[in-house]
């Protein structure tokens, strides 16, 4: 709105001067008004003594009035000067009207020797009336020329009227046009200045008044579309709040479902780890193998519901680390291959130029490549083939990926939507092949996020192609990460995790890794055993959602502990089974130090324990 109001303010700082100037340029110009004004009246009065000369004339001419004794009177040049002297009466004498000549008839219409030289101008220039000032007057000299009805009493004498002829000796000898009079009308310079002050003043209240109105009407309108704009904005606001409120509610629901489901499953998972790598017989390995990947099934459904959130709310990132694309693309086929065996299918791998590295996240490419697998396989019945092509453009920088399986195809009317979330063909799709419908949604707008776009060609009954290309650049190779080898790391560890099952979990994880440690049921345990206990905890792992006291409130308690103490600060690792966009920078900047999340790796727990080394120094 404050865009309006300087507008406005411009708008009325420029109307001001408009009038100001306008106003001041007629005070300026007011004797030129003035003398405008005079000589439109004059004009006006002269006009109407002509019309009344010219009618009286054609009418002596048209009715045969003789002229005599008693119709001379009635002449127009013998009655103007009575039609004067009446009409300065009537005005008080501010205007006073006069006929004079060089040869006149009447005494006294004779010229002054001013009035001589005003007659001597006119015949020598022949022009219309003109004003002229003296002193505190203005005069207006109107000329009188010679028409055809004049020449009846002033060609010759012979040819005068007989009554013209027996009572006057001038005035003879004109022609046509010849001047043969002056009209002087004379007005006071008072009165037309009282006039024009009075217009003056009065010009300026109107425009003052029509400012005003202006600025009034621009400031209602102003006004009112800032009324408008306000509650524009209140709506939106109020929109925007009860999305706010929606994406809140939503994210601290998958937050909660996320936990309630990661929390027993990190134990479940950890556990089955740890059976793997006892000698067991046969059939309990494959009882142990079945709970692995029901959990990873599990696990993969909880992914891809927290991906798609992400989505939704714009949090889903990537990010660009240099890798291997052989390495990657043969760890992806190897596994699939297994899949694809395990149902009669064979997966056909075709390469060209992989032997390459390259800048891009790799974790969402192998994300999109194995969900595209994935379904490849679930909808690809026995004895069939499935054709996975990679191949990397040097020349483009694009890195294209295409999967063709001879599954069941898809309807071609189905086509339009089959990257919307929880979409599969039907229902029955779902209930005989099972899946969220969520892989498409997310791996198409994965490829978006990356810069390209997901296509799909189908045919029901005769399978499907998926297909992509991504800019992607070419990098130097990279040293390989060496992984962390089974060591004791001498350290006492603070665990705060308030599930019982995931004490022993990591309980026993933390005993083969040779850690000391001490648990704490929540919160208000962890703060209360590191104030105690400080000089002996190494490290904290620090659960979020516990009853009592969360991870992020006894975090903050310890660091405030450690300011006042002027204690170093110990290093906390978040783990938390939310895993939602934005936790770890929230963990972070609440004074934590890393963040892993349910169901824990062990691979990954060994590589946060390794870092605390170079915390430490």
């Amino acid at each position: 709105m404050k865009n309006y109001y300087k507008f406005f303010y411009i708008f009325a700082i420029a109307l001001l001067i408009i009038l100001i100037a306008k106003n001041y340029i007629l005070f300026v110009n007011r004797e030129y008004v003035k003398q405008k004004l005079l000589s439109l009246q004059s004009e006006s009065i002269v006009n109407l003594i002509n019309s009344f000369r010219d009618v009286y004339q054609k009418n002596f001419v048209k009715y045969h009035i003789e002229i005599n004794s008693k119709t001379v009177h009635l002449v127009p040049i013998t009655l103007l000067p009575e039609v004067y002297k009446e009409f300065a009466n009537k005005n008080g004498h501010d205007i006073e009207i006069k006929v004079f000549s060089d040869r006149p008839r009447d005494p006294e219409n004779t010229a002054t020797p001013q009035e001589l030289k005003v007659i001597e101008y006119l015949k020598k220039h022949k022009t219309n009336g003109y004003l002229k000032k003296l002193k505190d007057t203005y005069i207006y000299y109107e000329p009188l020329y010679i028409k055809q009805t004049c020449l009846k009493c002033h060609t010759t004498k012979k040819e005068a009227p007989k009554y013209i002829r027996e009572h006057y000796d001038k005035a003879y000898g004109y022609k046509l046009g010849d001047l043969r009079g002056v009209i002087s009308i004379k007005i006071s310079d008072s009165k037309f200045l009282e006039v024009v002050t009075k217009s003056f003043y009065k010009r300026i209240i109107e425009d003052i008044l029509l400012y005003i109105l202006i600025l009034g009407i621009f400031w209602f309108l102003i006004k009112k579309i800032e009324k408008m704009e306000k509650e524009h904005i209140y709506k939106l606001e109020q929109e925007k709040l009860k999305a706010q409120r929606s994406e809140q509610t939503k994210s601290e629901f998958l937050a909660n479902m996320s936990h309630e489901i990661r929390t027993p499953l990190n134990a479940m998972v950890g556990f089955v780890t740890l059976l793997k790598e006892k000698n067991l017989d046969k059939e309990s390995k494959e009882y142990i193998d079945i709970m692995k990947k029901s959990s990873d099934v599990l696990l993969n459904v909880i992914n891809d519901i927290l991906d798609l959130s992400k989505v939704e709310a714009g949090k889903l990132h990537t990010e660009q680390n240099p890798f291997y694309l052989k390495e990657e693309i043969d760890l992806l086929y190897n596994l699939f291959e297994v899949k694809a065996e395990e149902k009669g299918i064979k997966l056909i791998k075709k390469e060209e130029n992989t032997d390459v590295y390259l800048i891009s996240d790799s974790i969402r490419i192998k994300q999109i490549i194995s969900n595209l697998l994935s379904n490849a396989v679930k909808f690809t019945p026995k004895d069939k083939n499935i054709y996975f092509e990679v191949k990397y453009d040097e020349k483009e920088e694009k890195l294209f990926i295409k999967i063709k399986d001879e599954g069941i195809g898809i309807d071609k009317d189905k086509l339009s939507n089959i990257f919307e979330a929880f979409s599969q063909e039907d229902t029955s799709t779902t209930r005989k092949y099972g899946g969220t419908g969520l892989g498409l949604t997310i791996s198409y707008q994965l490829v978006k996020l990356l810069g390209g776009e997901l296509n799909v060609k189908s045919e029901k009954g005769e399978g499907s192609e998926f297909y992509f290309s991504i800019p992607v650049k070419k990098t130097t190779p990279i040293k390989k990460e060496q992984k962390i080898r089974n060591k004791n790391f001498k350290y006492t560890i603070l665990l705060v995790e308030d599930n019982k099952a995931n004490q022993m979990f990591l309980g026993i994880v933390l005993k083969k890794l040779g850690i000391k440690y001490d648990i704490a049921n929540d919160g208000i345990e962890a703060v209360e055993l590191y104030k105690k206990n400080y000089k002996k905890y190494d490290l904290i792992l620090m659960d979020e959602n516990m009853p009592n006291m969360s991870g992020s409130e006894a975090t903050i308690e310890i660091r405030k502990f450690e300011e006042n103490k002027k204690l170093k600060k110990v290093f906390i690792v978040a783990v938390t089974a939310n895993a939602l966009s934005g936790d770890k920078e929230k963990f972070i900047n609440i004074g934590m130090n890393e963040y892993i999340t349910k169901p824990i790796d062990i691979e990954k727990l060994k590589k946060v324990l390794d870092e605390y080394n170079n915390y430490r120094g």
